[in-house]
């Protein structure tokens, strides 16, 4: 947040706030496409911050098998 406030404030608004992209780019007088390029390059640093070793986010792995009795 310190050596970028904006894409950290689109976080903050989106995870904690529970606040769309749209209404973002509203409070923020951004457009919506910025809020959403702002939430990917943090979501960019935040990776690289927690380096390799961590496991792959849960929309990245497969589904697991399903059951005929569904």
């Amino acid at each position: 947040a310190a050596s970028d406030p904006r894409p950290a404030q689109v976080v903050e608004l989106h995870v904690f706030g529970g606040l769309t992209f749209d209404e973002i780019a509203a409070m923020l007088d951004l457009s919506e496409r910025t809020a959403r390029s702002d939430w990917t390059y943090a979501r960019a640093v935040l990776a690289d911050a927690l380096g390799p070793d961590q496991p792959p986010n849960a929309s990245s792995q497969k589904p697991g098998p399903v059951s005929a009795d569904r």
